[in-house]
C-alpha cells in the first residue's frame, strides 16, 4: 500500500519548486537574454547550496524542537539540492561545453574549483540514490556511513562556490557562516542547552506537520 503523502512532504516539495517556477516565468519573458545558460548555472548552483544548507538545518532543529517532521523535511531539501545540482552540471556540461572533451578538459585544469564541483555532485548522486526507506531499512549501517558524507560534501561545494564567485564573494562568506553554525549546533554541549523538550505547541506543529 502505498504510503500517504504527509504535509511537510508537500510543504517541502513546494518550497523546493519555488526558485525553478521563478526562473521559468523570467526565462518567458527574457529577462535572462543574451546568456541565459549563464544565468541557469549560478542560479540553479546558488539554489543547491541553499537546499543543501536547509537540510543540513533539519538535524540541529530536530535536536532543538524534537520534531520527527524535520527528518522527512531533511531528505526532501537534500533532494532538492541534489535537483538543482544536476542542472548546474548539466547546464554547464552539457549546454555551455556541449559535452567536447576538448574544451572541458583544459577547463578542469585550469580551474581546480571545478573538480571540487564535480566531486560533491558525484557525492551526491550517491546520497540521492541511497535515499530510499528500502535502502535505509536494509543497510542502515552502511546508509549512516554514506550520508555522513554530505559533510564532506558541504566543504566542497563552499570551497568550489568561493572560487567560481567572482569579484563580490560575501554570499559564499556567508554559506560558510552558515555551514559554520549549523556544524556548531551539532555539539553535545550546545544542541543540550538548546534543547526544548516536549513543548505542547510544537508536538502540535509537529502532529499536523506528518499527518
Amino acid at each position: 500500500m502505498k504510503k500517504k503523502t504527509t504535509k511537510i512532504q508537500l510543504l517541502t516539495f513546494l518550497i523546493a519548486m519555488i526558485p525553478a517556477v521563478w526562473f521559468l516565468i523570467n526565462y518567458t519573458q527574457g529577462a535572462y537574454n543574451p546568456y541565459p545558460t549563464l544565468f541557469l548555472t549560478q542560479f540553479s548552483g546558488k539554489y543547491a547550496i541553499a537546499f543543501l544548507l536547509l537540510s543540513l538545518a533539519c538535524t540541529p532543529f530536530y535536536n532543538i524542537f524534537n520534531m520527527n517532521a524535520l527528518y522527512q523535511a531533511r531528505r526532501s531539501f537534500g533532494l532538492a539540492s541534489f535537483y538543482y545540482a544536476a542542472i548546474h552540471a548539466s547546464t554547464f556540461i552539457i549546454l555551455d561545453y556541449q559535452l567536447n572533451l576538448d574544451w572541458l578538459i583544459p577547463e578542469f585544469i585550469h580551474k581546480p574549483y571545478l573538480i571540487l564541483g564535480l566531486a560533491a555532485f558525484l557525492l551526491l548522486i550517491l546520497l540521492a540514490f541511497t535515499s530510499g526507506r528500502n535502502f535505509q531499512k536494509k543497510f542502515s549501517k552502511l546508509w549512516i556511513k554514506i550520508h555522513r558524507l554530505v559533510y564532506i560534501i558541504g566543504l566542497l561545494v563552499l570551497i568550489h562556490i568561493y572560487f567560481a564567485m567572482k569579484g563580490d564573494k560575501r554570499f559564499a562568506f556567508v554559506y560558510l557562516m552558515l555551514y559554520v553554525a549549523l556544524m556548531l549546533l551539532r555539539l553535545p554541549v550546545i544542541k543540550t542547552k538548546l534543547s526544548i523538550k516536549e513543548c505542547p505547541i510544537y508536538q502540535k506543529l509537529n502532529h499536523w506537520l506528518i499527518s
